[in-house]
């Protein structure tokens, strides 16, 4: 709200950045984190990408919010997560 300059450091502790690297690690940090994400079940990741999106544009629709999770969570993919984790593998997500 003042306007002041924040540093990573400072940036990181109040949640505005993940992680910090140097400029030389950034491409392989980024490559990292991109491998992340395509990990994780597409249909997740879709509806979290949709409704952060409504959020910045302060499209308020909660129901629609909790209707998208309830769908991911009927999902395929969700089951296929829970199997997974319980049987200590790396899930296969079909985005669906």
């Amino acid at each position: 709200m003042l306007g002041l300059p924040l540093d990573a450091a400072a940036l990181q502790a109040l949640g505005f950045l993940d992680e910090c690297v140097p400029a030389e690690d950034l491409p392989a940090a980024v490559r990292q984190r991109c491998e992340q994400v395509l990990a994780l079940a597409p249909l997740a990741v879709q509806g979290m990408k949709q409704t952060l999106q409504e959020m910045a544009l302060g499209d308020d629709q909660p129901a629609r919010w909790e209707a998208r999770a309830a769908a991911t969570y009927a999902s395929a993919d969700f089951a296929e997560g829970r199997a997974a984790f319980g049987q200590r593998r790396a899930p296969r997500f079909l985005g669906r």
